[in-house]
């Protein structure tokens, strides 16, 4: 059993001063020398500190695992060269369903986190253009510090606080408690997300290409891997209750037309706004977003309704989804901050119906993921029956929506 917190809302000046925050973080993270790692092809340039890249492979498998982990981490942070494997503290964090995410640190410090590939996750994530991006994302205030990366992963710091699940399984948490996703389906953290998603959506992240919005891109490329036909039984026939039901590839196109039909802007977006990827620190009262692998330039629509489709968790209760008053009041804050001034009731309205009709695009998109990974994961998770429930919802609301 965990324990209840109280959470205080959020106010006209908690969220100035979150400005004022980021504004400063921005101010300081510009300031330093600018220093770069080129030891292979890749450059990634930082300001402030050098991030490294080592030619090693960390091993999942087998009794090497720890090893591999501590010597990259001992590697990336020389301060902990010298310290014995022995007295490293490796905890595995749970909860991921593309990656394995440990953190790694001398029991006497919080340690940073080491993010391990999923396999063949690479199909899905374009890897070197995430390195790429996470190094602005960190120059623009908006990231922990990035310390490298090696062949299948990387080792970056982390936020304090807890995300917004269940369990609550981010490493550095001031408190344990139940809220969670239950903050976000009662607004308890309405206003400060909506003001942080339009701080993202303003910065400039010059490594992420910016000729067509990632939804279309990922889709058409994410589309073309879902296989013909799956090893297993189990998994052929959840295949063919879709392909019984759906014409997947005609309704991509049906789905494109309509998405271009709608007015909204393109912005650097984090396209995956789920409770793990949202920490909440206690102490300064202050959202930060984390896991950016999905982050590219796309509509403004898709990134505000992804989020309010994660609302429903994995287990797919949509009877969460957050209602239209909630809904307006994301977009007065996101407005405002994005705007710099207040949103009319006609700027509410067209936002609800842009965030309505892309709410289609989060369901087929993370369905057609499914697909994918329900071939190539080997991670303990059923992504044929997510990827049917996605397709489900999609065609259930998607003639009520396209009609608003």
């Amino acid at each position: 059993m965990v324990a209840n917190v109280c959470v205080s809302a959020f106010t006209a000046k908690n969220i100035n001063r979150g400005r004022a925050f980021h504004r400063k973080r921005l101010r300081c993270v510009h300031r330093g020398a600018t220093e770069l790692c080129s030891t292979s092809n890749h450059a990634y340039e930082c300001e402030t500190h050098m991030v490294k890249e080592i030619d090693y492979k960390v091993e999942l498998d087998g009794s090497s695992r720890i090893r591999d982990i501590c010597h990259v981490v001992k590697t990336m942070v020389t301060a902990w060269a010298d310290i014995p494997d022995e007295e490293f503290s490796v905890k595995e964090v749970q909860g991921g369903v593309t990656n394995k995410l440990y953190n790694c640190g001398p029991p006497d410090n919080h340690g940073v986190l080491i993010r391990i590939y999923g396999n063949q996750s690479e199909i899905l994530i374009d890897r070197d253009g995430e390195l790429k991006n996470l190094v602005h994302i960190y120059k623009n205030g908006f990231a922990p510090k990035f310390y490298g990366f090696f062949k299948n992963g990387f080792v970056y710091g982390f936020f304090p606080g807890r995300d917004l699940t269940p369990q609550g399984w981010y490493p550095l948490a001031h408190v344990t408690c139940d809220l969670m996703v239950a903050d976000l389906q009662e607004g308890k953290f309405t206003e400060e997300i909506a003001r942080q998603m339009a701080l993202w959506h303003q910065q400039e992240v010059p490594s992420a290409p910016r000729d067509e919005p990632s939804l279309f891109v990922k889709l058409n490329s994410w589309l073309s891997l879902v296989p013909t036909h799956y090893e297993t039984p189990e998994k052929q026939k959840k295949f063919e209750i879709i392909l019984n039901q759906w014409d997947i590839q005609e309704e991509a196109k049906f789905l494109r037309e309509a998405l271009e039909a709608v007015d909204s802007p393109i912005v650097f977006a984090h396209n995956d706004l789920i409770g793990k990827n949202i920490i909440y620190d206690e102490a300064t009262d202050e959202i930060h977003f984390i896991d950016y692998e999905y982050g590219a330039y796309n509509f403004r629509a898709f990134d505000l309704a992804n989020h309010f489709c994660e609302f429903a968790g994995f287990e797919l209760d949509y009877s969460k989804y957050p209602p239209k008053e909630m809904q307006y009041k994301y977009f007065r804050t996101y407005f405002s901050t994005f705007y710099n001034r207040e949103a009319t009731e006609e700027d509410l309205h067209n936002m609800y119906v842009e965030i309505s009709r892309f709410a289609l695009a989060s369901h087929f998109m993370w369905a057609t993921w499914g697909l994918v990974q329900g071939e190539i994961s080997d991670i303990d998770f059923d992504f044929m029956q997510y990827a049917v429930d996605r397709f489900s919802q999609y065609y259930l609301i998607r003639d009520s929506v396209l009609a608003l």
